[in-house]
């Protein structure tokens, strides 16, 4: 590779833009840190900025990950780098701490990982030893003299962020862009990615996992999870921590952007996640302990964790399925991401895969607008990472080795040993030539992206396909009180809990009104007579004189009293 290297130097010397090998030192090289499982962590070697010194970067730290496999006996790690807090990207971070490293992190996702830890068991010891390693990123935030890092908004889960590096190299400084899950849609207030950035990215390190269902996955859980309740169901999602956090804020807010008569329960682990990062969700409360008949109830949703109910018998949402189990008229949405999900109950079962990935034309468009010299495909295998092979006017790295790969040295960019000398000279033409020779991407004057929460609910933006979203949310059918209406106690945003009385007494307060609505709704339509065939073990078979070209088999219909008519 140096050969080829010196060649391509002598060739593109001439070129404006060029930064002469005097003018540099830094040498880039990165390494797979678990490329035998998640694929997601990187080890990222910094040589150049300091004499003798190797500046040595995990960036994630997910499955498999063993720092001290990975160094060599002259290199110290500086810093793990975290974009978020799923459990595949944080699940080896405590056990590779070393060498007084920091950990650096947006301020949600350290909220989001200090309440994950909370729930671990205290002799594990990782909350006090990750807490106090990490370092907030704020702005431009140094690691070391010389390299600097800042976050940028990411999509794909509250707080997660994608990561720019920036290096001192002579009179210039390289870009390093790790985008972590990304997507470009909000993620429950967050903004997405945004590939419009003020500097040149010069090596990006893509998560390439995506989803083409993703928009529609979600619009039909939060479509049936609200569809359901009106009908009268006791409804019960349950999916991850963040991803519950992610559901209740859209339910809340479609439940208030549609004027629906239903209300939001977040029970558990997204409720404590919602009070970390101070949610204030319209129609929806917060448990964060809790008996189930508290947060049970016909006509409402809750929302509680493991995504599977049987993963975790102990778990908040086992013990809420457990009260579900065999009642017919209540509904389990379950959104698994591990384990085997409940198969089969007395009660109505759903299971959706909810994955927040970007399209694969995403990705591209993204890839596309970045222009990096140099992209590092992560986060996937197979034909799915071989998919970015040869697609762009970047050298594509799609490796599954354990070998450390050279991305630049001596003022050069070094080529991946299989392309050809026409790719070569594409790539110079395409991204080295036009490249700011003497550039400071770290100036306060720059304008990037915020990471900031919005103030206010984008529901389009998050994903949820409004234009198809077919619940019954007819003004004219709120007004005659039509629909259910979800007990007080679970529509009122609280500091108490409510008591099993005012829970029983707000649901008997529902029961006749529904009861009157039905009987003026039967009083108001033409009645039809029929005769009861048989009445066994609490089943009764009426035949309905007369046709109904309106119903169809398997319709529900209400049935009254004639004494009470």
């Amino acid at each position: 590779m140096k050969i080829v290297a010196t060649a391509t130097l002598d060739w593109f010397s001439g070129i404006d833009g060029f930064v002469s090998q005097s003018d540099c030192t830094v040498k880039l090289r990165y390494q797979h840190a678990n490329p035998f499982s998640g694929r997601e962590s990187v080890l990222l070697r910094i040589s150049g900025v300091f004499e003798d010194q190797t500046i040595c970067i995990l960036i994630d730290a997910g499955e498999g990950v063993n720092v001290d496999e990975l160094l060599r006996e002259d290199e110290y790690l500086t810093a793990i780098c975290l974009t978020h807090a799923h459990y595949d990207h944080y699940q080896s971070l405590a056990e590779n701490l070393r060498h007084g490293a920091s950990v650096y992190m947006t301020g949600e996702t350290k909220e989001l990982l200090s309440a994950v830890y909370d729930s671990v068991p205290p002799e594990r010891g990782e909350t006090e030893t990750v807490m106090d390693s990490t370092t907030v990123i704020d702005g431009w935030t140094p690691i070391v003299q010389g390299v600097s890092i800042r976050a940028l908004p990411a999509g794909h889960a509250p707080g997660a962020s994608s990561l720019l590096l920036a290096i001192d190299d002579g009179t210039t400084q390289r870009t390093v862009l790790a985008t972590g899950d990304f997507t470009r849609r909000q993620a429950a207030g967050y903004p997405g990615f945004d590939p419009e950035l003020p500097v040149d990215v010069d090596i990006c390190l893509l998560s390439a996992s995506a989803s083409e269902t993703y928009e529609s996955d979600l619009t039909g859980v939060i479509e049936r999870s609200i569809e359901r309740a009106l009908d009268g169901s006791t409804v019960l999602v349950t999916a991850s921590g963040q991803v519950g956090l992610q559901f209740g804020y859209l339910l809340g807010h479609t439940i208030d952007d549609q004027e629906l008569a239903t209300a939001v329960t977040m029970a558990g682990e997204s409720a404590k996640l919602a009070e970390r990062l101070d949610y204030s969700i319209p129609n929806c409360k917060t448990a964060t302990t809790f008996e189930p008949d508290q947060v049970l109830a016909p006509g409402s949703i809750t929302v509680a964790n493991p995504g599977t109910p049987a993963k975790n018998p102990a778990a908040g949402a086992a013990q809420l399925f457990e009260q579900i189990r065999d009642d017919p008229g209540a509904t389990l949405i379950q959104v698994p991401t591990d384990g085997p999900p409940i198969d089969g109950a007395g009660c109505t079962v759903h299971t959706e895969r909810v994955q927040n990935h970007p399209t694969h034309e995403t990705i591209d468009a993204v890839v596309r607008t970045l222009e990096p010299i140099h992209l590092v495909v992560l986060h996937e295998t197979g034909p799915n990472a071989d998919r970015y092979k040869d697609r762009y006017h970047s050298y594509v790295w799609v490796t599954a080795d354990q070998f450390e790969h050279t991305l630049l040295e001596d003022g050069a960019w070094m080529p991946p040993g299989w392309v050809s000398e026409h790719t070569e000279e594409m790539v110079h033409s395409w991204r080295i030539a036009g490249r700011n020779a003497h550039r400071t991407v770290t100036d306060s004057a720059l304008d990037f992206p915020t990471i900031e929460r919005h103030p206010s609910p984008d529901l389009p933006a998050e994903g949820l396909t409004l234009g198809t979203f077919d619940v019954r949310s007819d003004r004219e059918n709120l007004q005659g009180g039509k629909y259910p209406v979800a007990p007080a106690s679970l529509t009122e945003q609280s500091e108490t809990e409510p008591t099993q009385s005012d829970t029983i007494e707000s649901l008997i307060e529902r029961i006749d009104r529904l009861e009157e609505t039905i009987q003026n709704e039967l009083l108001e339509s033409d009645r039809q007579t029929g005769r009861v065939l048989d009445v066994t073990d609490g089943v009764t078979i009426v035949r309905v004189d007369g046709t109904f070209p309106e119903i169809t088999a398997g319709d529900r219909v209400a049935v009254s009293n004639p004494d009470e008519l």
